[in-house]
C-alpha cells in the first residue's frame, strides 16, 4: 500500500459541535497543531516521494488561520498539492469570504471543500455563507465544492 495523500486535523477547535461530527470537533476543544509539529509531518510526507495532496481540516482549520496559512506555503513548497475543508463561518459577505479565500487562491491549491449539512443549519451556519464562500471562491478561480451530507 503506498500513502498519496495526508489529512491533518489542525485542531479540533469548531464553531459548532455537531452531532454527526466524526472527530467530535466543538468551541470547547481548543488543542491545535503548531507550526512546528505540521511541518514535521509535511517534510516527512514529501520526504516519502508518494504523498502528493495535503488536506487540512479539522474542527474548523480556519480557526488557526495563520498556522494553516503557514502550513498550506511549506505544502506547497515542496510541489504538493493542497486542499482544505471549511465550514464556511468566515464567509460573513462575499468581500469577506473574498479576502480570507485569496491567500489559498495566491498559493494555487487544488481543492476547497465547503461543508453543507442540514443538521448545522439548526445550530447555527447561515446558507448564505456557504453561497458567498461558493461565490468568492469563483470570482478567485478556486475549485470549490460542496460537501453534503443527508439524513438518508
Amino acid at each position: 500500500m503506498r500513502l498519496t495523500g495526508l489529512h491533518l486535523l489542525i485542531t479540533y477547535r469548531c464553531t459548532y459541535a455537531c452531532d454527526h461530527c466524526f472527530v467530535w470537533g466543538s468551541p470547547d476543544l481548543q488543542e491545535t497543531m503548531t507550526v512546528e509539529q505540521l511541518g514535521i509531518a509535511i517534510d516527512q510526507a514529501a520526504e516519502l516521494g508518494t504523498v502528493d495532496m495535503v488536506y487540512f481540516e479539522g474542527g474548523e482549520p480556519t480557526l488557526a488561520y495563520p498556522i494553516l496559512l503557514e502550513a498550506a506555503a511549506r505544502v506547497r513548497s515542496h510541489g504538493l498539492e493542497v486542499g482544505l475543508v471549511t465550514n464556511c463561518f468566515w464567509a460573513t459577505s462575499p468581500e469577506d469570504a473574498e479576502l480570507w479565500l485569496r491567500p489559498f487562491a495566491a498559493l494555487g491549491i487544488s481543492d476547497l471543500s465547503l461543508s453543507s449539512y442540514p443538521y448545522s443549519g439548526e445550530k447555527g451556519l447561515p446558507p448564505i455563507r456557504l453561497r458567498n464562500a461558493l461565490q468568492a471562491a469563483r470570482r478567485l478561480r478556486l475549485p470549490g465544492e460542496v460537501l453534503r451530507v443527508g439524513a438518508g
